[in-house]
């Protein structure tokens, strides 16, 4: 009865009176996994993550085998900045429902985040393989292969977001980057040109540009573009 007191407080967003008596729940009977989920529950939504980890954790240790459970518990460690913590729980969630992908997609992200590129790019395929419309999928595949160096792959990625974001800005940019390092200037400035004329702000699409102009040995074209980035992002060291 407390329980589910608690949830009927928790669903009316009366978090205090719905702490209370979860907490009083599970002082009863502290075997059962809900209430530690419902606290953590609770704790994230006020942004309190030491607290909202610390129940996760109960909540697992009581669970093992629930999914959502792990999902949720690396979700946190994520918005903590554990990524490895993070990849280790998404992991768990996609050992326990292969099904599910939203589990992949979070663990890739984790999975990028702690710079392990070719398992990201595992994660966003498995991902990709569940559900071929997710938003972004493409793209993050294609970030992350370009994070690896594989830019034939990861242009084809950004080619396939393009086809159905056709003014996703951030692909644009990244084909422009690959153009560059690839030596297809012409190609490079076409993409690069269009992420500037949607946002003159884009620091990378610019310096990318200056970087288009110095290998063809524009030398004043790169100095302008330069200056506009250092305008822009006044510490990048680059």
């Amino acid at each position: 009865m407390l329980y589910n007191l608690g949830v009927a407080y928790y669903n009316l967003k009366q978090f205090d009176e719905a702490s209370q008596v979860l907490a009083e729940a599970a002082d009863l009977d502290p075997k059962p996994a809900e209430p530690h989920f419902r606290l953590a529950l609770i704790a994230s939504e006020r942004g309190d993550r030491e607290n909202a980890l610390l129940e996760f954790k109960h909540a697992v240790e009581r669970a093992p085998d629930r999914a959502q459970y792990h999902y949720l518990q690396g979700r946190e460690y994520f918005q903590a900045g554990h990524y490895e913590r993070a990849a280790a729980s998404y992991q768990r969630a996609t050992e326990l429902d292969g099904r599910e992908p939203l589990y992949f997609l979070s663990l890739g992200n984790a999975r990028f985040h702690a710079t392990s590129y070719t398992l990201a790019t595992g994660a966003f395929q498995q991902a990709a393989a569940l559900d071929p419309n997710l938003p972004e999928i493409n793209f993050l595949i294609g970030y992350s292969l370009r994070a690896q160096g594989r830019f034939d792959e990861a242009g084809a990625s950004f080619d396939r977001h393009l086809a159905v974001a056709p003014n996703h800005v951030e692909a644009q940019a990244n084909l422009g980057y690959i153009a560059v390092e690839q030596g297809r200037f012409a190609e490079a400035e076409g993409h690069l040109k269009k992420v500037i004329a949607e946002d003159p702000s884009h620091v990378a699409a610019t310096f990318d540009l200056g970087r288009a102009r110095a290998k063809q040995r524009d030398y004043p074209g790169a100095i302008q573009l330069f200056e506009r980035v250092l305008q822009l992002s006044p510490d990048l060291t680059q």
